[in-house]
């Protein structure tokens, strides 16, 4: 079931990651992900409990089930 998945999502922050970064967490879904810019999409997306990192190194798909 999706809902005992973690998704981590590159480029969070873009026009298509950030609407399904959005469903999920309506879903309850926990969420992680990078994008290289910190904008105001990814702002509110952390608001909302996404666990959203800013650089390449900081990335780790511990506990990531898909990608």
């Amino acid at each position: 079931m999706i809902k005992d998945k973690i998704p981590f999502f590159i480029g969070i922050g873009g026009s298509g990651m950030s609407a399904l970064a959005n469903i999920l967490l309506d879903m309850s879904i926990p969420i992680r992900g990078y994008d290289k810019t910190n904008s105001e999409v990814v702002e509110k997306l952390r608001e909302r409990g996404a666990k959203i990192v800013n650089s390449k190194d900081s990335i780790s798909l511990d506990g990531i089930d898909y990608a």
